[in-house]
């Protein structure tokens, strides 16, 4: 499997901008595409989740670690069961920049990372059965940031959880069969 990075002369938008009208000379520019593959220096071929940070930076979610791309080399973050500042898992599903430039790293089996750049290393947050604030669950497969900076995490078999970087907590919400339907608006 080859990975194609597509670059071209756009203009960059802050989340939340408005967009460029679509006109022709927006699509009429020369476009570039590198191929990047493991013999480049990408841990594996199967690429699950693809994040271009505000420094540019390309980072690249894999079943075998975090790839993060300078335009040139690849540096690759793997877990290791002996520094517990290493990333968490291998299995890398979903990768975010939050409003603050922090970048999270969301992972099967290992919860939820967040990645400290100065150091290169990582905190990460788990499943603690006796901490109801804690992760419901270390498989999370979906992550999103509302408007207030919190952190919605969609796990499997575990709900969904909203995490609070301010206070550092999760909350929990699981689904309940047993619960009255909501009403719904007339």
């Amino acid at each position: 499997m080859t990975l194609f990075i597509f670059a071209a002369a756009t203009p960059a938008y802050s989340q939340g901008s408005d967009l460029p009208a679509a006109s022709p000379r927006n699509f009429n520019q020369e476009l570039q595409f590198d191929h990047l593959t493991v013999e480049d220096g990408l841990s594996s071929h199967q690429v699950l989740t693809i994040l271009q940070d505000s420094h540019g930076f390309m980072w690249f979610g894999t079943f075998n670690g975090l790839n993060r791309y300078d335009g040139h080399t690849f540096t690759v973050f793997r877990a290791d069961p002996d520094d517990p500042h290493s990333i968490s898992s291998n299995i890398i599903r979903t990768i975010h920049e939050d409003q603050q430039g922090i970048l999270w790293i969301a992972t099967s089996i290992g919860g939820l990372n967040r990645f400290h750049p100065v150091t290169q290393t990582f905190s990460y947050y788990l499943n603690n059965p006796d901490d109801p604030h804690s992760l419901a669950g270390n498989n999370i497969y979906t992550m999103f940031e509302d408007s207030k900076g919190y952190l919605w995490l969609g796990t499997t078999s575990h709900g969904l959880d909203r995490f609070d970087p301010a206070t550092q907590q999760f909350t929990r919400y699981r689904y309940d069969p047993e619960a009255p339907a909501p009403k719904q608006a007339r």
